[in-house]
C-alpha cells in the first residue's frame, strides 16, 4: 500500500486490481460532549418549564369548561421564583394548573413523590419517601422556605439512588498508612 499524504489518498494495490481510498481524518472525541449536551438539555428543560408556567397564566376563566379560575399574575410570579430555586438541584417537575387558580409541581421517582401547590398568597408541600415519614408544610408564599423544599426534594428523591455508601477507614501503624 502506498500513501500519498499530499493528496490524503491511499492507493491500495491488490492482486489484479487497484483502487484509491479517501483518508478520513476524525477529530478526537470531545470528553466534555456529554456534559455540554446535558447542560444544554437542562437549559431547554428550564426554559420550557418557565414557558409552560407563562402559558398557564394566559388561560382564561373557565379554561376547563367547569368554571375553573384563571391563574393569576401573582401565582405566576410565585411559581417562576420557585422554579428558579428548586431547579438548581432537581429535574423539571410535571407542571399542572388547578381549577382553583393555583399551579402544582409534581416529582415522582422510585424513591417517592413530592407535590408543591402554589397560589397567590399560600403554598402547600407534601413529600413521601418510600422509607421515611412524610414531610408536609404549608404557609404564606412571601415566607416560602425554598431552600428547605429544594433540599428535601433533592435529598429524598434524587440523591444517588443506586450509589452504595462509601466508607474508608485510614489508620497509621508505625508510620505506615493502611486502609481497611
Amino acid at each position: 500500500m502506498y500513501v500519498d499524504s499530499s493528496y490524503s489518498t491511499a492507493i491500495v494495490d491488490a492482486p489484479h486490481q487497484w483502487y484509491a481510498v479517501e483518508k478520513v481524518q476524525q477529530r478526537p472525541p470531545d470528553p466534555y460532549a456529554f456534559l455540554k449536551n446535558r447542560v444544554a438539555s437542562l437549559r431547554i428543560d428550564v426554559s420550557s418549564a418557565r414557558l409552560k408556567v407563562l402559558e398557564y397564566g394566559q388561560m382564561p376563566e373557565n379554561w376547563d369548561g367547569y368554571g375553573a379560575a384563571s391563574i393569576g399574575d401573582e401565582t405566576i410570579r410565585n411559581a417562576l421564583s420557585v422554579l428558579d430555586i428548586v431547579l438548581r438541584s432537581t429535574p423539571v417537575p410535571d407542571i399542572v394548573p388547578n381549577a382553583n387558580g393555583t399551579l402544582s409541581f409534581e416529582w415522582e421517582t422510585v424513591d417517592g413523590f413530592a407535590h408543591l401547590e402554589i397560589g397567590n398568597t399560600r403554598f402547600a408541600f407534601y413529600l413521601k419517601h418510600r422509607s421515611a415519614q412524610p414531610v408536609c408544610t404549608d404557609g404564606r408564599t412571601d415566607l416560602f422556605p425554598a431552600n428547605f423544599i429544594e433540599s428535601q426534594i433533592s435529598a429524598m428523591l434524587y440523591s444517588g439512588r443506586n450509589a452504595a455508601p462509601t466508607i474508608t477507614k485510614i489508620e497509621m501503624f508505625n508510620d505506615v498508612w493502611a486502609t481497611a
